[in-house]
């Protein structure tokens, strides 16, 4: 059975309304295992909200594809619940960020993974935080772009595909950026984290981390390849996709 990605770099189904909240949060455990394995024990690495309001569940069950079997079928008993209550859950408008943490306690870096929600509906409180981040001196912010749809965060950056920022702080300067810019048909970078001035930096394999999310959540059977993605192609790009799925068999 295939399980593997579709596309050589970002999926651009993925970018389904119902999909992508389940998407980001698969990355963003990714994200945050990768860089804690490479950190511990000089840096705390965590995941956070900005706001602690709560509205979705954290663990969701959305429709997959018609067309699909179940992969197995158990016959595991489950346990009765002790008892029943009402639990707190998480809500789409307030994505997880990565947060890199320094032994001191002092914030290093910021990791963003770009929401709809963050392009769209709440632009104006994100640009406040993310203001937050690069008007101060000592915190770096990685700001990873994978949705064709909504508003670039800066008028200069590219329209088209993906846009990977990594804004270095110094000291009484302003932040130094440097842009990735990925096109649909590119595999994703491996990027650069910024820590402490006497810290090497670190690699964030987005490659390999995307994989192991597409293959986690098995995208290839829940994704409807039929219906139209959520931003549409340019001519060019939809005969690409199309003999891509064609090959791909879905």
């Amino acid at each position: 059975m295939i399980l593997e990605p579709i596309f050589p770099g970002m999926d651009p189904f993925i970018e389904d309304p119902d999909w992508w909240p389940d998407f980001q949060n698969e990355m963003i455990t990714r994200i945050r295992g990768a860089l804690a394995y490479l950190l511990v024990p000089r840096y705390t690495v965590v995941s956070e909200t900005y706001i602690h309001m709560y509205v979705r569940p954290d663990v969701s069950i959305l429709r997959g594809r018609p067309d699909t079997e179940p992969l197995h079928i158990s016959n595991v008993q489950v346990a009765e619940a002790t008892r029943f209550i009402t639990p707190a859950i998480s809500n789409p408008d307030e994505p997880l960020h990565v947060e890199i943490i320094d032994e001191f306690g002092q914030l290093t870096t910021v990791i963003e993974l770009l929401s709809p929600s963050n392009k769209l509906k709440h632009q104006d409180r994100y640009l406040a935080n993310r203001d937050r981040i690069l008007n101060s001196d000592a915190v770096h912010l990685v700001e990873i772009d994978l949705l064709r749809g909504g508003k670039r965060m800066e008028p200069n950056l590219p329209i088209e595909g993906y846009v990977i920022l990594v804004a270095r702080a110094r000291k009484n300067a302003p932040h130094q950026g440097e842009l990735y810019e990925i096109g649909l048909r590119d595999p994703l970078p491996v990027i650069p984290v910024p820590l402490r001035p006497d810290d090497a930096d670190v690699p964030l394999e987005l490659p390999r981390l995307f994989r192991e999310a597409y293959i986690h959540a098995l995208y290839r059977f829940q994704l409807d390849y039929t219906r139209p993605p959520a931003v549409p192609f340019s001519e060019a790009d939809a005969a690409w996709v199309a003999q891509l799925l064609k090959e791909a068999n879905v």
